[in-house]
């Protein structure tokens, strides 16, 4: 999976003549537990850049020894250790001193340089809905895929609209780049292709309008408490977004089983555009065991819709397609054995 990060962050210090990086040792145990493990070397830059942006790495102009670790692109990314290759540019932890620091002109420089689209946007405008139990459940989706973007993007890419002072202060407790939006027109003015996601939506996203779209519009909404069908849409009359399209994310023709979670949504939308993956298969992927258990028992349904017997063999045949774990057969067959068409 190649980066958007990485690249810009190569133009950038290719622009000010540095060839050569070395991750300090602090920072690079940091970057060592967040790659698995993996040394993937344009994978490294774009950890750089992400923790540049939220100040929590610093490029520093000293002189240190290394050992070469990656490259990319014509740059030769280091770690600090005893060797005999040397390096005048080392990225440090924030919390460690530097002799000269440059971060402010490559920071500066990259978020010059930086596509913002895709565009993820939260809108909070109908936040004071919720059950304060229902706050904290949409605050910790929304951190969630604040994480999920960061793996493909950057906080360049992320905004909220209308954020109500709490959750602004929220925001405030954690370190980052999302831009705060007043007014919708904001967006439209800059941006050509956008999509509202509403899973009551008459049409269906497309894979093509995942990849060209330039804003995807996203309710900070939840309702685990008291089901409110027609929230986007009605954010859509608020913000007068009626005229943009509203798009349904589909698995086989219907929303059953697809996740309901604003992070699980966000996955989805990054996983088709960065991965190559189809709509149905970031979808399988994004799947909770409940979400799982939904779609098997409306295709079940479905199949005694038309006339079809429903039995063992059907029944492990949908398992196996949502690959959904052996250890839930009981409680699903618990679910579809009460059914009409059901043959043991």
């Amino acid at each position: 999976m190649m980066t958007l990060a990485s690249d810009v962050l190569q133009c950038v210090l290719l622009y000010f003549d540095v060839r050569e990086i070395a991750l300090s040792n602090k920072f690079y145990r940091t970057l060592v537990r967040e790659l698995h493990g993996l040394n993937v070397s344009h994978e490294i830059l774009h950890l750089i850049a992400e923790k540049l942006l939220i100040w929590r790495a610093r490029i520093c102009r000293e002189s240190v020894y290394g050992k070469t670790i990656g490259f990319y692109k014509g740059v030769v990314i280091g770690r600090e250790r005893q060797g005999t290759e040397h390096y005048d540019v080392v990225v440090k932890d924030s919390r460690e001193s530097c002799v000269y620091d440059m971060t402010h002109l490559v920071s500066e420089a990259f978020i010059k340089l930086y596509p913002r689209s895709p565009l993820i946007v939260f809108d909070a405008i109908l936040w004071e809905l919720h059950h304060n139990k229902e706050k904290k459940r949409a605050l910790q989706q929304f951190l969630f895929s604040l994480n999920i973007v960061r793996r493909y993007l950057t906080d360049l890419n992320v905004a909220v609209i209308s954020p109500s002072d709490e959750l602004k202060n929220i925001l405030k407790t954690i370190k980052n780049r999302i831009e705060i939006i007043k007014r919708v027109n904001t967006i439209q003015s800059k941006y050509n292709s956008i999509v509202v996601l509403d899973p009551y939506a008459d049409k269906a996203l497309t894979e093509s309008e995942i990849m060209k779209a330039d804003v995807f519009i996203i309710g900070l909404l939840v309702d685990d408490m008291f089901p409110r069908p027609f929230a986007t849409y009605t954010m859509s009359l608020l913000r007068s977004l009626d005229a943009y399209e509203r798009r349904a994310i589909i698995y086989k023709n219907h929303v059953i089983g697809v996740p309901k979670e604003i992070n699980k949504i966000v996955e989805i939308l990054l996983k088709v555009r960065f991965e190559g993956r189809s709509i149905d298969t970031a979808i399988k992927e994004a799947m909770g065991v409940d979400d799982k258990i939904k779609r098997i028992i409306y295709e079940a349904l479905r199949h005694c819709s038309m006339g079809k017997v429903v039995n063992e063999s059907i029944l492990r045949d949908l398992m196996n397609e949502l690959k959904l774990d052996e250890r839930y057969y009981n409680k699903v067959l618990a679910r579809v054995r009460k059914l009409s068409c059901w043959r043991s």
